[in-house]
């Protein structure tokens, strides 16, 4: 019997190293890199230089709401306290004024049912003015804007002597509107409290 020498063709042991060298590089790369977490759920965030957990801390700081952004909160919030800062406070000689003053903080519904509501208190001897003393808030998160707002006040006579104070809590919804303003879209009283 003669044997005879079968000769491969050069591509084919080109290639058959080629095979057997790309997943050898692949699995020698893995081997080199500093272990990572394989998570799905992870949730990637940039990190400044020297930041460390403040970065992530101030992310969190930032948009500390579920439905809203801050910047939104923040904004609907300056106008639900001036809608109800403007509202509340009362004038003996322009009865009506509080409601007008309450009008650009309103949507424009709610500014026409303030327009044309008529005179909603009515003064007397001893509750003739209103002033605002303090104003706050809190926010509800939830997919509504909507903040419950609290107004301490003082009611003064008609010769100007401090009558009462008194402490008044609103419910009031805001609607984000085309000019991008967070404007009134309802409101309610939800008590007003003589002290």
């Amino acid at each position: 019997t003669k044997q005879t020498k079968r000769k491969l063709p050069k591509k084919g042991i080109i290639g058959f190293f080629l095979i057997l060298l790309i997943p050898g590089a692949l699995i020698f790369y893995q081997w080199i890199q500093p272990d990572v977490p394989k998570s799905s759920k992870t949730k990637e965030t940039v990190v400044e230089v020297g930041g460390g957990k403040e970065a992530t801390d101030k992310q969190e700081k930032e948009e500390p709401y579920k439905y809203h952004y801050k910047k939104d909160v923040d904004a609907a919030k300056v106008n639900a306290e001036s809608f109800a800062r403007a509202y509340t406070a009362f004038n003996g000689a322009r009865p009506d004024e509080n409601q007008l003053n309450a009008v650009p903080y309103a949507t424009p519904e709610i500014s026409l049912k303030l327009q044309n509501q008529g005179q909603e208190v009515r003064p007397t001897v001893d509750m003739y003015q209103r002033q605002v003393t303090k104003v706050s808030s809190d926010y509800e998160d939830g997919a509504d804007m909507y903040f419950k707002v609290k107004v301490e006040g003082t009611f003064f006579n008609d010769k100007g002597k401090k009558f009462m104070d008194t402490v008044t809590l609103y419910n009031i919804l805001l609607r984000h509107e085309e000019s991008g303003k967070w404007l009134v879209s309802d409101f309610s009283v939800q008590q007003d409290d003589e002290r």
